[in-house]
């Protein structure tokens, strides 16, 4: 989630220069035996991949609606939801089964089935005349820019925080059946669609 903020947070310049394609990351969980293979794979991988491509997704699609940008935004926006809910389940429910490595494969590939399309049709429609500079300086004395870094910073990680934990407090401490304790995350994000969509 850091990394994904953190990206999102640079990507304009390269989002203004046409460049917001990347997809990689969960494929490469299942040749993982380390824990510093997972950091890179799952932490560094998908987290800078997420940056690339969510956040300027999200932006591209203001650009083909100029009336209800918000409903826009919180449709784009829902995705993540029904990602929440659906790989956790896939992820209980086939790792027993086909093993660790094969589960993070279906993943894997699930990503990529539901990535290619996207990826394959959406066309910036306007790329600016004048090209921004990779890193600018100047954006850092931006007090809008600052304000709305360090919220989003400080809401993500009040709120990604406890989605870590939310499993082991409802089965440990409210003595939630771990068959449903499991699926906690899952309900949350079902939970968050309509938030998203409601504008």
């Amino acid at each position: 989630a850091f990394l994904s903020q953190l990206v999102g947070a640079l990507i304009g310049p390269l989002y203004d220069a046409g460049y917001f394609r990347a997809v990689f990351g969960t494929l490469m969980i299942n040749f993982c035996s380390h824990y510093w293979q997972f950091l890179l794979a799952q932490g560094f991988c998908v987290g800078l991949g997420t940056g690339f491509l969510y956040i300027p997704s999200v932006a591209l699609l203001l650009q083909y609606s100029s009336a209800k940008q918000s409903l826009v935004t919180g449709i784009a926006a829902s995705g993540s939801s029904f990602g929440g809910v659906i790989y956790p389940i896939v992820l209980r429910q086939l790792e027993p089964r086909i093993g660790f490595a094969w589960t993070t494969r279906v993943l894997g590939f699930i990503s990529l089935a539901t990535l290619l399309v996207p990826v394959c049709v959406m066309r910036d429609r306007g790329i600016p005349k004048q090209r921004h500079k990779l890193f600018d300086p100047k954006a850092f004395k931006d007090l809008p820019f600052l304000l709305s870094c360090a919220a989003m910073f400080f809401a993500d990680t009040g709120f990604f925080g406890p989605i870590f934990y939310i499993q082991s407090y409802g089965i440990e401490a409210l003595g939630i059946a771990p068959s449903l304790g499991f699926y906690l995350v899952s309900i949350l994000d079902a939970a968050s669609v309509p938030d998203r969509i409601i504008p």
